[in-house]
């Protein structure tokens, strides 16, 4: 109640906005205290503006307080070509078209591959996979390090190889963990909605989420991933020789 005096206090001499980022990192007590004060902010001119993951747990928190939860999508092309232009006026044709597809619309990869494309060398840009900046691989990490390790494991298989089918991915990744995996590994990443999956195929919901888990595998880890996947493919798909190629670190 005394958080709710105050806000009424400073609201009285001008409308106040009272933000809240990452409020999925919480613990319950301090959410508890937020979705109250959300609730009765009704005569004072406050608002409540709090961001959260776009998961399962978020949307459950937001779901017992009723709070109005509006999703914002990702950034139209349009709007994605705009911001991109401010941000780096002097990419070419060939890098913008580049930026834009791996940002997928995400104002943060935008702004963060526009700083990287500005001050590298032109053949980061050309490489085959942007690398992250340490700001968005920790953006990523967060959501990933949570995760159970049977869960990682499928979901870096699923990061490196080119086919979504699920059985596949679990074959490689039991081979992998050198035990068995089951497709409920699956839950704890569908929950943290980092990937969408059906009974057939597994998809990440963006791509900038193989990326980080590609780049925070580290190298031997990934010669082992590629090694389990060439292991599970049949001697005629062409992946196999790359999955061998990919796992191999002499010539």
């Amino acid at each position: 109640m005394s958080v709710l005096h105050r806000l009424s206090e400073l609201a009285g001499d001008t409308p106040v906005v009272l933000t809240v980022e990452d409020a999925h990192w919480l613990d319950r007590p301090s959410w508890e205290v937020l979705a109250f004060v959300g609730r009765r902010l009704r005569s004072d001119a406050v608002v409540l503006l709090a961001t959260l993951r776009d998961d399962a747990d978020a949307q459950d928190r937001l779901a017992e307080p009723g709070l109005p939860s509006p999703t914002v999508p990702p950034l139209t092309d349009e709007a994605s070509a705009e911001l991109l232009a401010k941000g780096a006026p002097d990419l070419d044709i060939g890098q913008r078209v580049r930026v834009l597809a791996e940002a997928a619309g995400n104002p943060l990869a935008l702004m963060e591959f526009a700083a990287l494309a500005s001050r590298q060398d032109q053949d980061v840009i050309a490489s085959s996979r942007l690398p992250l900046t340490q700001r968005l691989e920790r953006t990523f990490a967060q959501a990933l390090a949570t995760l159970p390790a049977n869960t990682r494991t499928l979901a870096l298989v699923a990061a490196i190889n080119e086919d979504d089918a699920i059985e596949e991915n679990l074959r490689a990744a039991s081979l992998l963990a050198s035990t068995p995996i089951e497709v409920g590994a699956l839950a704890p990443a569908i929950r943290a909605g980092l990937i969408v999956a059906d009974a057939v195929n597994v998809r990440f919901r963006h791509p900038l989420i193989r990326s980080a888990i590609v780049q925070a595998a580290g190298a031997a880890l990934l010669c082992d991933a590629h090694a389990a996947l060439a292991a599970v493919l049949p001697d005629d798909d062409d992946r196999k020789i790359w999955h061998r190629a990919a796992a191999t670190t002499f010539p």
